[in-house]
């Protein structure tokens, strides 16, 4: 039986070099599939890995970019030139099927002639969506508004692009079930699957501590995908509650000008980035592990909730999605996913009272729902097995 893929992707970047589709290819390898990769150049490949990964490089130079961009929004030109560089490097090649992931549109034009030319199944999984945020969207918001004719036009452009594409497809995952529901009605075939926590690295650890901590970790976004506002009110009345905030530079300025608006800049700490195998270490030690959503985004179940759930950390989400992520923290027993200034003031004084008592906070869940990576490979490879006819 042929067990060999093909992987297209868009660039494998830092800080977490494209986890999701690594946690795969992990669990597909070790299960005896043979997996190669042909990427989109971005940053240094410098994470251990058994397989093939062959990188395209599209642009020489800022003009070069520019231009291509404009061809690429006219003629689809990005993902032409990569189907056609991956047929020529794979056309003595024998595959099972094909696989696409993405954010957006790029490389499913690619992907799906790649795999009509081979005559094999298309599987594409989609990471994000450009509806899941109201308003400009969650990639736009850093362009000046008077672009807003031209990013309207090229959303359009792509959103059409996008759905012709997985219209294709002979099987269609994704990450949340918002994400299910909106994509079933372009393909029926489309299944769910989380992008979950590493078990071998996230795993519960009593750390007794001499302070309360509340630790946020990743990239803080000016856009609709996060509003940290009822965090900074519910401080204006607790002292104890700083956060170190584990994050970029620019991120902490865009907390610290928000915080501002508030008179609480002194309680943000911080901590600057850190490798993402530190992780476990770092949520280990918290009180309270912050997550920021918005009741503007939907579907959004950020790695990091999962994570702070596989060490059983109290989790509190602000500003509640009101939707998808509410309801696993709701039906888990999770943490508190907060609609109101009170709410967060609550569960902060609670936790500092555990923390007061034992060193430490702990989490008990009420579901033993399995949200490893390593389950989610293994959900994976059911699909494909169903795809391509094996017992």
């Amino acid at each position: 039986m042929n067990r060999n893929i093909l992987i297209l992707t868009d660039q494998i970047v830092r800080p977490l070099y494209a986890v999701r589709l690594r946690s795969f290819i992990d669990g597909l390898t070790a299960n005896g599939w043979t997996v190669e990769v042909y990427a989109e150049k971005g940053d240094d490949i410098n994470f251990e890995h058994s397989y093939p990964i062959t990188e395209i490089d599209f642009y020489k130079s800022k003009f070069d970019k520019t231009v291509k961009q404009i061809t690429s929004l006219l003629f689809d030109w990005k993902n032409r030139y990569f189907s056609h560089k991956v047929q020529q490097l794979t056309k003595n090649n024998d595959y099972a099927l094909v696989f696409a992931t993405t954010f957006s549109t790029f490389p499913l034009r690619a992907t799906a002639e790649v795999a009509k030319q081979k005559d094999i199944p298309f599987v594409a999984d989609v990471r994000d969506l450009d509806e899941q945020v109201e308003g400009i969207g969650q990639h736009y918001s850093k362009y000046n508004k008077c672009l807003s004719p031209i990013i309207s036009l090229y959303r359009h452009i792509n959103r059409n692009r996008r759905n012709r594409q997985l219209k294709n497809a002979s099987l269609v995952t994704t990450v949340s079930e918002w994400h299910k529901d909106f994509l079933k009605h372009i393909n029926p075939n489309t299944e769910l699957i989380y992008n979950g926590f590493d078990a071998s690295l996230f795993q519960p650890t009593t750390i007794k501590t001499n302070e309360f901590k509340i630790i946020y970790t990743g990239r803080v976004y000016d856009n609709n995908t996060q509003d940290p506002t009822l965090l900074f009110l519910a401080q204006q009345k607790l002292p104890f509650a700083i956060v170190d905030w584990i994050t970029d530079e620019q991120s902490f300025e865009r907390v610290k000008s928000h915080a501002a608006k508030y008179g609480v800049e002194q309680l943000q700490r911080y901590c600057g980035t850190s490798p993402h195998e530190q992780m476990p270490h770092y949520l280990a030690q918290a009180s309270v592990v912050l997550v920021l959503t918005n009741n503007k985004a939907h579907g959004v179940l950020t790695t990091k909730f999962f994570e702070a759930y596989a060490m059983q950390k109290p989790v509190l989400c602000v500003k509640s999605d009101e939707g998808e992520l509410q309801q696993l923290m709701e039906t888990t027993n999770a943490g508190m996913a907060a609609k109101t200034v009170d709410e967060v003031v609550d569960f902060l004084q609670q936790k500092y009272q555990e923390w007061q008592v034992a060193g430490y906070t702990k989490q008990t869940h009420t579901s033993d729902k399995d949200f490893s990576r390593q389950h989610q490979a293994c959900l994976l490879e059911q699909l494909l097995l169903q795809l391509t006819n094996e017992n």
